[in-house]
């Protein structure tokens, strides 16, 4: 520990961020942290190491000192209290150590608010020492980062923290390339993207877009991106699958990111049935790509997207997802709703996560 730290006027420990979205907002956060004059350590996941170093070419003053889980949470526990600034990602700030200035990033929203069923014991017992650590840590927080209103909204409400303490960034999508250009006569491919997490609901997505290919009376591919995580939505995914055998499915693990857009630029839409969302980078990339979506009516959707996607209610049966999906079937309603997306798309930018004041979330 006084080897890591000695000398850096910013902390940044992020040992533990694992998901797409978690990811991107480390590249952001490490881009805005570039820009700073002050020396910053930050502790980052071993596997994303090339990446980051990648993205913060340059930075004489930023030290990338990769970490495993193990790691990055006993660094959490034992901090130093002479860190001036300890940027502490993922809804952990140190639990012994108190740095001089504290700021917290948002990140995992199973942590917050009520308890996401369906998960099975492990997930609930790591969820709920993990929460508490959460919600201390935002108590104790000089600043929280929330990536979107809804989210802070959250945060708020489950640990009373004084909402002056808040700010919204919504996290830039890495540079998505071209937009997508043409639209087919009728939906064909349908992506999902985003890690198998009970929560992310993806076997709703399954039985609804089986649910329109046997409406609209031909064969339709789903197409998944995203690790499996959690055997309980494993389990629940597959038996979507084997209930739905006139749907084409293809699922495989994390792609590099140029990969997941050139599948956004096939597909026809992305369906998004999360029920619970810190943000939502798939929707941030879809609206940027020009891809139409169908998500979940839950508030960080909201936040990004406005009037720019297909909503359906977070308990809702697959008929209604399959319902927007035929609302989509005209090219003219998919080119209309990708227009309706580039003007909400988030702008590539800097992640100003050392500035207050709070923005409109868009």
């Amino acid at each position: 520990m006084r080897r890591d730290t000695a000398g850096a006027a910013i902390v940044l420990s992020a040992g533990t961020a694992r998901g797409a979205g978690t990811r991107q907002a480390l590249v952001a956060a490490l881009r805005s942290l570039a820009e700073e004059e002050a020396p910053v350590v930050a502790f980052v996941p071993r596997p994303a190491l090339a990446e980051l170093e990648v993205a913060v070419a340059g930075a004489d003053h930023l030290h990338l000192w990769p970490t495993g889980r193990v790691a990055g949470i006993a660094r959490d526990l034992l901090a130093r209290r002479s860190v001036p600034t300890w940027i502490g990602f993922c809804d952990r700030l140190p639990l012994f150590g108190r740095p001089a200035r504290q700021i917290l990033v948002v990140q995992n929203p199973h942590l917050y608010g009520s308890r996401t069923p369906g998960a099975g014991w492990p997930t609930r017992v790591r969820r709920l020492t993990l929460g508490r650590w959460a919600r201390r840590s935002a108590r104790r927080a000089d600043l929280v980062v929330a990536s979107s209103g809804a989210s802070g909204r959250e945060v708020v409400a489950a640990t009373g923290i004084d909402p002056g303490r808040l700010v919204v960034r919504p996290i830039p999508p890495q540079d998505v390339g071209e937009r997508k250009g043409t639209h087919r006569d009728r939906i064909e491919v349908v992506l999902t993207v985003g890690d198998l997490y009970t929560y992310k609901q993806f076997d709703r997505a399954v039985a609804g877009v089986a649910a329109f290919a046997e409406q609209a009376g031909r064969r339709v591919t789903l197409h998944h991106i995203g690790t499996r995580r959690d055997a309980a939505a494993n389990r629940a995914f597959d038996a979507a699958v084997a209930a739905a055998p006139a749907l084409t499915v293809t699922s495989e693990g994390a792609r590099p990111h140029g990969e997941v857009m050139a599948a956004m630029r096939d597909a026809d839409v992305l369906v998004f049935p999360s029920g619970r969302e810190t943000y939502g980078l798939p929707l941030a990339e879809a609206l940027a790509v020009g891809l139409p979506v169908v998500c979940t009516d839950i508030g960080p959707f909201r936040d990004l997207a406005g009037d720019a996607a297909a909503y359906v209610p977070a308990d809702a049966p697959p008929a209604a997802i399959a319902g927007q999906l035929r609302a989509l079937d005209a090219p003219a309603a998919r080119t209309a709703q990708a227009r309706a997306g580039a003007a909400r798309a988030v702008a590539a930018d800097r992640w100003k996560l050392l500035e207050e004041g709070e923005p409109a979330c868009g």
